[in-house]
């Protein structure tokens, strides 16, 4: 129901991780580049703020028809699940701010997040990954990446995703607030052809030392209707139904036609 790219990308979104490729020069290959903080990020990229005017350029390439979109976003998230093997375990995390509060005023609501899919809580400070707190640190800087998406054009052949760029302009500035810091280059698509010269759409937010942008969550396959399934046991011939050393059942399902080894034939179902 998905590609092997598919699988991937949602496998590191799920745990904030987000990739880009690159040329290698020496040895002219792709290379795809894997990082989940800021300092696996590209600095250093520099581009002046001018608007084509139709005349020659002298080659400098430049930044123009930038816009800026604004949202409200979630200001706190909570996650809980439930690990029926503990039952006694609170697995709830604590209540995830990752502006530290400077979000005041601009955020709003909190978001709580019932999944099974961790089986820890975590310290709150510095959370091991998968866990309670580590999804809820992961949950709200996803949000915070959507609070504010700049867009515009370009004519720099090398932009790519993963770039920190910072624009300049003359003095006095007239930028607004948010386009004279850092940028962080998310997305980047090409276009040329024989009538129009090479143009780059960039995709950017405001960069931040102390919140990592994080990609949006990709769906899982799921399964829709009634499945039916026969409870199997490990034992040959046996009359009764098999449960594991933690009471769980294995099945087979009646759509399945593949062979397994007996006991085997399902994941551990309640």
């Amino acid at each position: 129901q998905e590609s092997d790219l598919t699988f991937i990308r949602r496998l590191l979104a799920e745990v904030g991780i987000f990739y880009w490729f690159s040329l290698q020069e020496e040895t002219q290959t792709e290379v795809v580049h894997f990082t989940d903080a800021q300092r696996g990020l590209t600095f250093g990229k520099t581009l002046p703020v001018n608007s084509p005017s139709g005349m020659s350029d002298s080659g400098a390439d430049s930044v123009w028809g930038l816009n800026i979109a604004h949202n409200v976003v979630e200001a706190g998230v909570i996650t809980r699940d439930y690990n029926h093997r503990e039952a006694h375990s609170v697995l709830q995390s604590a209540r995830a701010d990752m502006t530290r509060g400077d979000g005041e005023g601009v955020t709003y609501g909190e978001v709580y997040h019932y999944r099974l899919r961790h089986l820890a809580r975590g310290d709150k400070i510095e959370p091991a990954a998968e866990t309670a707190n580590f999804y809820a640190r992961l949950d709200h800087e996803r949000f915070l990446a959507g609070q504010t998406q700049i867009t515009g054009s370009s004519t720099d052949a090398t932009l790519a995703p993963g770039q920190v760029l910072t624009l300049t302009e003359g003095l006095p500035p007239t930028l607004p607030a948010v386009l004279q810091g850092p940028l962080l280059i998310v997305s980047v698509s090409f276009t040329a052809s024989r009538k129009n010269a090479l143009q780059a759409s960039l995709s950017a937010v405001p960069y931040s030392e102390t919140v990592c942008w994080r990609p949006p969550l990709l769906p899982r396959p799921k399964v829709a209707g009634t499945m039916t399934a026969r409870i199997v046991s490990a034992k040959a011939n046996d009359i009764y139904a098999w449960q594991d050393a933690s009471g769980l059942y294995r099945v087979r399902f009646d759509a399945d036609r593949d062979e397994k080894r007996r006991g085997q034939e399902s994941m551990p179902v309640r």
